[in-house]
């Protein structure tokens, strides 16, 4: 991969009131790209974002939670406007594996590659089962945003972001909306992002299964988000709806099962469903301030 400021990568970090942790992750993304550009969605930021910045990382604070989208839309127009070509666009719980950007860029070279918006690593959710590698490049639906090779052509040319999403969807909307305009999604299966997923637990009845423990808020963003990138892609994309929503009802009834609070996720939910019905998107706390 050419290390060059003017047409390499560089990095998107979305911070949200980060631990300690964080910093070594930064530290890692150092290793593997020219430039990390870290947005922090904290309304004050502390101590460990001022270490982030001390490894070097440009920190971009937003003031206030502005959301995934948001977020991720500052982060790269600041690539663009740095003259970078690719952003490997990162949450903060996410470690990427040494050589993980450059093998992610394997999947560029030659004519094959001139149509890739995204190139997703191979995914493994720390504490869960590891996957087998492959030094393969396949096309896949859709991408997370975490631990993606992001071409800022691409960017540009759709749009960015959907910012009104604020959490959830926002990766699999910005997938779909790619796909519709001709780009294609792609993993390497050799590159492997370590997320942490939640708060993964173990339940033991009426089986053994593993649940996230999302907060009620969350569990709201899920709900109309998912209705929401369903109703607009849904019928183009039949197997992604019918996979997604099918993932979606497992969680739910794991959660419903086993995870703590679990009237007030379905009172969010509810409220998640009527907001979608109403067209309301946005953060909930505006929507819901009275």
């Amino acid at each position: 991969m050419t290390r060059s400021r003017a047409s390499g990568v560089c990095a998107v970090v979305v911070l949200f009131e980060p631990d300690a942790s964080v910093v070594e992750n930064v530290n890692s993304c150092m290793r593997e790209v020219d430039r990390v550009f870290a947005v922090d969605n904290s309304t004050h930021p502390g101590a460990v974002s001022a270490a982030i910045a001390a490894t070097g990382a440009e920190v971009i604070g937003l003031g206030e939670n502005e959301g995934m989208g948001a977020a991720l839309n500052l982060g790269c127009r600041r690539a663009a406007e740095e003259g970078f070509a690719w952003a490997l666009t990162l949450d903060q719980d996410s470690t990427p594996m040494p050589g993980m950007a450059p093998a992610l860029a394997l999947c560029l070279s030659g004519e094959s590659g001139a149509d890739v918006a995204i190139v997703a690593p191979l995914l493994q959710h720390e504490g869960g089962a590891t996957e087998r590698t492959e030094a393969t490049c396949v096309d896949v639906p859709f991408a997370v945003t975490s631990g993606s090779l992001l071409r800022i052509a691409a960017f540009e040319a759709l749009g960015g972001f959907r910012e009104d999403l604020f959490i959830d969807q926002v990766d699999n909307e910005f997938c779909l909306r790619a796909r519709r305009n001709g780009w294609r999604i792609v993993q390497r299966r050799d590159a492997v992002l370590v997320h942490r997923m939640g708060r993964l637990e173990r339940a033991r009845f009426p089986f053994t299964f593993y649940v996230t423990n999302y907060s009620p808020l969350r569990w709201y963003y899920r709900l109309r988000n998912l209705l929401e990138v369903k109703r607009e892609y849904g019928r183009e994309f039949p197997d992604w709806a019918h996979a997604e929503w099918l993932q979606w009802r497992k969680e739910l009834l794991k959660a419903l099962l086993a995870e703590p609070g679990r009237w007030r996720k379905l009172r969010m939910l509810v409220r998640g469903w009527r907001d979608y019905r109403r067209g309301r998107f946005g953060r909930y706390e505006e929507l819901h301030s009275s």
